[in-house]
Parts: C-alpha cells; structure tokens; sequence
C-alpha cells in the first residue's frame, strides 16, 4: 500500500515575541525568514525553530 506524501506551506509570527514552534510526528524545512532566505542555521529538516521576525515561512511533510 502507497501513501502519498502531503506537503502545507505554514507562516508562523514572532511580531509580538519571539517563542519556539514545534510540531509533533511531522519535520518541516524552513523556507524562509521576513521575506529573506533562509538562516544556515535553518538548514535541513527540523521539528523545533526560533521564530523571532515578524513572519516565517515553512514546508511540513
């Protein structure tokens, strides 16, 4: 049996402050940082980030 690999685009906001996203049985790739690339530190799958600027983009599946 196939599953088929969904993927969601996410924002994230740290306008108010900054505070730590992670999510529970999925990894995701951050995809982006206020309209920026991507941080080095940002590299590869993740499950916990820092989320400081006031928008953050990110893939999970």
């Amino acid at each position: 049996m196939e599953v088929a690999a969904t993927k969601e685009i996410r924002e994230a906001s740290g306008e108010m402050t900054a505070h730590l996203l992670h999510t529970h049985g999925v990894q995701f790739e951050v995809l982006g940082r206020a309209g920026a690339p991507p941080d080095r530190r940002d590299g590869g799958l993740r499950d916990t980030v820092v989320v400081r600027e006031p928008m953050a983009q990110f893939i999970v599946g």
